[in-house]
């Protein structure tokens, strides 16, 4: 199986993994994601739950929870995004859906670490996709974000995304808040892939 950093690894048939511990409060959804091939391990027994996601795994992530690995790719217009890497084909395909784009015309900074507002927007786009039509107008989102004590750090092109997303609940704040420049963790990224999944299929 592929796992984030392109590396293989035969999978058992338990999806438990040595460093998630069985309170933890992703434990379960870990599992789930694991068992659904949609968040694989970075070893069969290390999941790494803290560790952060890249701007090349999550594409792979989210095209994996909505069914859209097959879906056709964009023209490779990224430097550096070689063509012969294991993200290349996803990077093209969420490009060409307009989840993603580049940090700039020709660079996509594949390793970079992905935010919880890009992470979010990108679910938020997805359900656009996948549901036209049923776009947040701007005073159900101003309800769906002034939940959030640092709602006004959300910046204006992320907020109807971000808030269509949270309201699906495929999104949840940390302690009242959304936490956008923060970080997205791979624990973080499993419990998005387990409710897109579940989203796609509701």
């Amino acid at each position: 199986m592929l796992t984030g950093s392109g590396s293989l690894y035969y999978a058992s048939n338990s999806k438990t993994f040595q460093d998630v511990a069985p309170l933890f409060w992703a434990a379960d959804t870990i599992r789930q994601a694991s068992a659904r091939m949609l968040v694989f391990g970075q070893s069969a027994a290390k999941f790494a739950p803290n560790a952060k996601v890249t701007r090349a795994e999550y594409p792979t992530i989210l095209l994996r929870s909505a069914g859209y690995m097959t879906e056709p790719a964009a023209a490779a217009r990224f430097g550096d995004v070689p063509a012969d890497s294991w993200y290349a084909r996803t990077v093209a395909v969420a490009t060409g859906l307009g989840l993603t784009s580049g940090k700039s015309p020709d660079r996509y900074d594949p390793g970079a670490a992905l935010t919880r507002l890009e992470a979010m927007v990108m679910a938020g786009r997805l359900m656009a996709i996948a549901r036209p039509g049923k776009e947040l107008g701007e005073e159900e989102t101003a309800r769906v974000l002034n939940a959030f004590g640092d709602a006004k750090a959300i910046p204006a092109w992320a907020r109807a995304p971000l808030a269509a997303a949270v309201q699906a609940g495929l999104i949840q704040g940390i302690d009242g808040s959304i936490s956008p420049n923060e970080p997205l963790t791979r624990s973080q990224a499993a419990a998005i892939a387990v409710r897109v999944n579940d989203w796609m299929k509701s």
